[in-house]
């Protein structure tokens, strides 16, 4: 990937500021960690997937244990109206099947108010 000046400018410009705010922290005797942009939204990311994973570990057991209902079978009606235009008839079948979750069993959504269910 070519750089353009003003891209160069910019990252140059964005290092200095990093340098001067690390050199300020070690005056003050604190830590600082500098990250590019991009490793940021690395870091972002597999926080947010990590969040995800334990959101969807913790809702394991409640949906192991969910009742599976299956769907009733909806057909369509073989006489159309007279103000519609006559299609073929042919049978829908639906593949829903619908699980009851316990949302009590997960504690990041037991303080949740706005959940229905």
């Amino acid at each position: 990937m070519i750089e353009t000046q003003a891209e160069k400018r910019a990252r140059k410009k964005a290092e200095e500021a990093a340098a001067k705010a690390a050199a300020a922290a070690q005056a003050d005797g604190q830590e600082i960690i500098v990250l590019s942009r991009k490793d940021l939204q690395s870091l972002i990311d597999s926080s947010i997937q990590k969040g995800i994973q334990q959101e969807m570990a913790a809702l394991a057991p409640s949906l192991s244990t969910a009742l599976v209902v299956p769907s009733s079978i909806v057909a369509l009606s073989p006489k159309a109206d007279e103000e519609e235009e006559e299609a073929p008839f042919a049978p829908v079948l639906s593949s829903y099947r619908y699980v009851k979750v316990d949302f009590a069993a997960v504690p990041q959504i037991k303080e949740k108010d706005n959940i229905k269910e």
